[in-house]
């Protein structure tokens, strides 16, 4: 089982007031996708690298662009129209153009012994969103009509491991620091790990759970926000990275690239500290 079955998971009819519309899934092959995003004036979905029709031969694309044409038309995804042309069924178009400029992107990669998981989702105007996810070389779009409760669906994965404490102390650390910790644990150097840690006064209650937690990570979660259109209030990102031992859970923030600081922020992971990371985004519905 993915562990982003639980987000995709559409609601029951049951649970949905009377005339609201449920969430609905579309399917589509790679190269369907690829045509479908193509048709409207894009390369790529963000998030998922190169369409799968570049670098093709001219004859090969035509080729498998006509086979990708056909099975939309057969899928009802495309119809005829009378100058011989094709066109997008409206409310593919308005999904397909929704994950090609949405109001915000959330990445997820979760990362344990058992699998590497990857969750897209695309989150646009009057709480639509679009959940994507790909199987086996096909691409799976699951659309809601509300916002997901991201901080909320993150928190009950991870209640096992969560103290029940909503209080934690974070410790500002050089990334050139946590990069050398991090060696270091590799290389079974625990008691310089620790040693480099508490000399940036890193809490010594939590410094063993936090190297055991790098050591054998149970998993890890890594989170990605970048938004754009959001009451004009300018484009935002941030990113998480949380680590889950038998210790409990430590968040991480501050180590990407991106970042220009040149420090990061490691903390106990609590539910309180997953409403703050996504505040900015949920503030921007």
């Amino acid at each position: 089982m993915n562990v982003f079955d639980s987000f995709i998971g559409r609601p029951s009819d049951d649970a949905a007031p009377t005339g609201q519309p449920q969430g609905f899934r579309l399917s589509f092959g790679a190269e369907e996708l690829a045509v479908l995003v193509q048709s409207l004036g894009g390369d790529a979905l963000m998030g998922l690298g190169e369409s799968p029709l570049a670098n093709l031969s001219p004859r090969e694309k035509t080729l498998i662009t006509q086979a990708a044409t056909h099975s939309l038309l057969a899928r009802g995804y495309l119809a005829p129209l009378e100058d011989g042309e094709v066109g997008i069924d409206d409310a593919v178009r308005k999904i397909i153009t929704i994950a090609l400029h949405p109001r915000h992107i959330i990445t997820q990669i979760h990362r344990s012994s058992e699998q590497v998981a990857a969750l897209f989702h695309y989150l646009g105007a009057e709480q639509l969103a679009i959940a994507h996810q790909t199987h086996l070389g096909a691409h799976f779009l699951d659309v809601t009509f509300q916002w997901p409760d991201f901080p909320a669906m993150i928190g009950a994965q991870l209640a096992p491991y969560l103290p029940p404490s909503e209080t934690s102390r974070a410790t500002l650390l050089p990334t050139a620091v946590l990069r050398q910790v991090k060696s270091l644990v590799q290389e079974d150097a625990k008691a310089e790990a620790a040693g480099l840690l508490f000399q940036h006064e890193f809490p010594r209650q939590d410094g063993v759970a936090f190297l055991d937690a790098l050591a054998r990570p149970q998993f890890t979660w890594h989170i990605h926000i970048a938004s754009w259109q959001g009451r004009d209030l300018g484009p935002y990102e941030n990113a998480l990275t949380i680590l889950c031992g038998d210790r409990g859970c430590w968040g991480v923030q501050g180590e990407g690239a991106g970042d220009a600081s040149g420090m990061a922020v490691v903390y106990g992971m609590t539910q309180a500290a997953l409403n703050r990371f996504f505040a900015p985004v949920m503030s921007r519905a």
